[in-house]
């Protein structure tokens, strides 16, 4: 049987190792919580930081798209004037009196068309006269102008779409894009009618080099930065910022499309604008994401040639991506004194948690070891006991023995 002692002793040692192994228990569990609740804060910082970057950046897109499909719209607006200008400049050289009167030929119509070509020389690289037979009569150009002359006097042009589609139909012509003498270039003509007797006399016509025409407008070189891209009405490209080797291709063709992977959202929009319509759409064939508007560029209320405005959504975020990454970076440090001091915090509580650990750990030893004295001293009192037990049961068996005897003879 234990010492009463000795079992009061091991409970109160129980008692005082559990006590301190909670309260232990308790400063870990502090420091944890508070690791988390800094961590948890940097989490929820960067969480709402970014969402509200997110949300600067989409207004900002969003105010670049209202901007961009304005600028489209007056851009191709623009360009539209400038054609009707040229168009109708050719249309007064086609009811000039000489023409009327059925003079082709001579000092007056080579001077007036000479006249005329000074006020489009910015635009058209060429302007020329066919008569009836579709014979070159009369041409001007700048004697600068790379490439030779377009259709040298004396020339058949029957073979070509446009005049046959000037004679046949009576009607103003905007071609199809067509690469001649290094360049590509469109043309535009006027047929020349006898107002009297309602006859085809023969046509006026210009010839405009695409890009030449297009940068103009706006960048048709750098695909860095915001470019146009023109279409003509067979989705021929007649000028592409992305890659001018492009030029003059279709773009539904198997050369264009493997450029762009065949994405499917810059085909839809671009069937679309070759269909007359117009609107905006964002998309990334792999050279990065592009934010895109389109518009038919009209003449006398008919499409004519059609307009891509192409901007590297990363042009959009340029001026904003340093203001927000600087603001991030003072709240960063807001947070950071906060985080040192709770850094000090928990690296006191982690030393002063070691330091409670090693005296409980000696309490406990010395508790362990008095423990271990009280069991020897228990160990030594119960052989104590015994001995004096044994004892008393042999000093009475001795004490029996004698006596015996005596009480027989009593």
């Amino acid at each position: 049987m234990r010492h009463p002692i000795y079992i009061l002793t091991k409970g109160l040692t129980a008692i005082v190792i559990a006590t301190r192994r909670i309260r232990l228990g308790i400063r870990g569990f502090g420091i944890l919580a508070v690791i988390l609740i800094i961590i948890s804060s940097y989490a929820l910082f960067f969480y709402f930081q970014r969402g509200i970057q997110e949300q600067v950046k989409l207004q900002l897109f969003k105010q670049q798209e209202e901007r961009q499909l304005g600028s489209t719209q007056q851009i191709a607006a623009h360009m539209g004037s400038d054609l009707t200008v040229v168009l109708s400049i050719l249309d007064g050289i086609s009811n000039s009196k000489y023409l009327q009167e059925g003079q082709f030929y001579g000092q007056d119509i080579r001077q007036l068309t000479t006249e005329k070509y000074a006020q489009m020389s910015e635009t058209v690289d060429r302007l020329f006269i066919l008569n009836n037979e579709d014979i070159v009569v009369v041409q001007a150009s700048n004697s600068s102008a790379a490439g030779g002359s377009l259709a040298p006097i004396g020339n058949d042009l029957s073979f070509r779409p446009w005049v046959r589609e000037t004679r046949d139909t009576f009607k103003p012509i905007f071609s199809e894009g067509f690469e001649h003498l290094g360049e590509y270039r469109v043309i535009i003509t006027n047929p020349v009618i006898d107002r009297e007797t309602k006859q085809y006399l023969g046509l006026v016509g210009v010839s405009i080099p695409t890009i030449h025409f297009f940068e103009h407008y706006g960048n048709v070189h750098d695909v860095n930065s915001q470019f146009l891209v023109t279409y003509d009405k067979m989705g021929t490209l007649l000028a592409a910022g992305a890659d001018e080797r492009l030029v003059g291709l279709d773009f539904f063709g198997e050369t264009v499309q493997d450029f762009i992977n065949h994405d499917p959202t810059l085909n839809k929009i671009t069937d679309e604008l070759l269909k007359g319509k117009a609107g905006s759409a964002v998309y990334d064939y792999g050279n990065g994401e592009r934010l895109t508007t389109y518009q038919p560029i009209y003449v006398a209320d008919k499409p004519t040639y059609f307009l891509q405005m192409v901007t590297p959504t990363a042009t959009i975020y340029s001026q904003i991506d340093p203001i927000l990454s600087k603001e991030s970076e003072k709240l960063a440090l807001f947070l950071a004194g906060p985080s040192g001091a709770s850094a000090i915090l928990i690296i006191f509580l982690l030393l002063w948690s070691s330091s409670l650990q090693k005296e409980v750990k000696k309490r406990t030893k010395d508790l362990q070891e008095s423990n271990r004295l009280l069991g020897v001293t228990n160990e030594q009192l119960r052989e104590r006991e015994r001995i004096e037990n044994e004892f008393i049961n042999i000093a009475a068996h001795e004490m029996r023995t004698p006596i015996q005897p005596i009480l027989g003879l009593l």
